[in-house]
């Protein structure tokens, strides 16, 4: 394209000069043509960097296109995080209090095992009692048996002095 326009330039100037133009004259076309070829490239200069620009723009968006789908990635993981904080803090409390239930249960059963020792000390003191007052009852009643042997001896004796 360049070599075209250099081949036109150069006709023209062949042009203006046999249409009898002054070097002058033609200086100030020449200028024209001049400025308006760097014009003409600082349009396309423009236009090369608008292009980039609109590249950049593009690779922008796919960037924040990009960092917001990280942004909701990172804010699920931030949310499943507090989920799980909150599931296991629930799991914890619930531990707790089956705990605290155990424990409570535990302390009603050594209670109750305690009472129950306690009677069965007491059931243990009463049938020792009862065993000490049957042993004795057993020992009076040997003693009035002694007594009534002795006292049918005496009988027999009395009553065989009376029959001499």
């Amino acid at each position: 394209a360049l070599h075209g326009v250099n081949n036109r330039l150069a006709a023209a100037k062949e042009a203006m000069h046999n249409a009898g133009f002054s070097v002058a004259e033609q200086k100030v076309v020449e200028d024209k043509i001049a400025a308006k070829e760097s014009l003409a490239h600082d349009m396309a200069h423009q236009k090369s960097l608008l292009v980039e620009a609109e590249k950049i723009e593009a690779k922008a968006k796919v960037v924040v296109t990009s960092t917001a789908a990280a942004a909701a990635v990172v804010e699920k993981v931030y949310a499943t995080a507090a989920d799980d904080a909150a599931q296991s803090q629930a799991a914890k409390t619930s531990a707790d209090v089956k705990l605290a239930t155990a424990m409570e249960r535990a302390s009603k059963a050594q209670a109750a095992a305690a009472q129950s020792a306690k009677r069965a000390a007491d059931a243990e003191a009463k049938a020792d009692t009862g065993l000490q007052a049957i042993a004795h009852a057993v020992a009076e009643a040997k003693k009035a048996a002694d007594d009534v042997v002795q006292a049918q001896e005496a009988t027999v004796i009395a009553a065989a002095r009376l029959s001499r």
